[in-house]
């Protein structure tokens, strides 16, 4: 049986874990619906353990145990014994905040996250009825059951939302310094960098942060990159293209197209040259493999 990897799940769930290690952590998640639980368990005991049990001090002991991991694996020397030790009490941390917020706490307030890595899509059914399309290296946290007032989720990536209609319960989706609020429609979402963009197919969306708040209508997208927003009319094609397994490329440029790429068959693309970036492609692929979508676009 393979080894639950303690020190990725930690450095993820404190914020520390570098691209290299978010993608192993990906990976590992993507290899069994058990490893999706245990990371589950871990990431809802994370979430809890410091309003629980603040006087462990738990981030800042975390936070800690990372720092001396990072020291011993680039000295290479007591690392395996280190690793196991830092481990072990943060095991011991976690396990308490889980303890008692499984005392202080409902169950239909539990979370679970589903996390995609590259390459790899799913399809989730929320409690309410709600149809998630959650694209690849993408990650959605949400209720196991919805409170009594509003329904909301977390999201990092891009998904599609067929959202159940319930006026009495509105739809919150929470993404960077976005939140997007649905009673019942469908629409895409990105979020991705320092980006949100948010396309809607059917129904009105409204795009709200502290400072601005905008309303959608079908075949309208938003792109929110800071406090800089901009609204225009979309090609929904293109924009949900992919839940159907579908590369919909329209007079983009190749270093956009690479990005795709990369995500779509969990792959690392390098350009030869700088003006190669600019070069703009328009072709679409289905169900192709990268071999193909490479010929193609090299013509």
């Amino acid at each position: 049986m393979e080894e639950t990897p303690e020190h990725l799940i930690i450095r993820y769930l404190t914020k520390e874990a570098t691209a290299t290690e978010t993608e192993m952590l990906r990976r590992w998640l993507a290899q069994s619906a058990a490893n999706q639980k245990i990371f589950n368990e871990y990431a809802e005991s994370w979430q809890h353990a410091a309003a629980l049990a603040p006087t462990f001090a738990v981030a800042e002991n975390l936070q800690k145990l990372n720092a001396l991991i990072d020291q011993e694996e680039k000295q290479s020397k007591r690392k395996v014994t280190l690793f196991w030790s830092a481990a072990a009490a943060v095991v011991l941390l976690l396990s308490v905040g889980l303890l008692l917020f499984r005392q202080a706490q409902p169950v239909n307030r539990d979370y679970a996250e589903r996390i995609t890595a590259k390459g790899q899509k799913l399809t989730l059914r929320l409690a309410d009825g709600t149809t998630v399309k959650l694209n690849a290296n993408s990650s959605l946290k949400f209720p196991e059951q919805f409170d009594s007032k509003k329904r909301e989720v977390y999201l990092q990536g891009e998904a599609f939302f067929d959202v159940a209609h319930n006026p009495e319960k509105p739809f919150l989706i929470h993404s960077k310094n976005v939140t997007t609020q649905v009673l019942g429609t469908s629409f895409n979402v990105r979020s991705r960098h320092a980006t949100t963009e948010i396309a809607v197919r059917t129904g009105k969306v409204n795009v709200f942060s502290n400072q601005q708040s905008q309303l959608l209508l079908p075949q309208q997208k938003i792109i929110c990159d800071g406090a800089t927003w901009r609204v225009e009319q979309t090609s929904l094609n293109r924009e949900l293209a992919w839940t159907n397994n579908e590369i919909l490329i329209e007079d983009q440029p190749l270093a956009q197209v690479a990005r795709v790429l990369e995500e779509w068959y969990g792959i690392k693309i390098q350009l030869g040259n700088d003006a190669m970036a600019t070069c703009r492609v328009t072709g679409s692929f289905k169900n192709e493999p990268l071999e193909n979508v490479l010929k193609a676009i090299s013509l």
